[in-house]
């Protein structure tokens, strides 16, 4: 095999190792954000109260 081959070779098998990281990481909540569930919910919150002040 060329380095080249090898290169990519050893991309490939990063590319599938992060994939599964990332799958993990879904999975068991690690990647979950509290600050970005706020957001979510004073984005509704004015939605909902916002009509309700006019």
């Amino acid at each position: 095999m060329s380095e080249q081959n090898n290169i990519q070779n050893l991309l490939n098998q990063i590319s599938e190792i992060v994939k599964k990281y990332d799958d993990l990481a879904q999975l068991s909540g690690e990647n979950f954000n509290v600050f970005k569930v706020q957001k979510n919910l004073d984005k509704d919150y004015v939605k909902t109260n916002g009509v309700l002040s006019l």
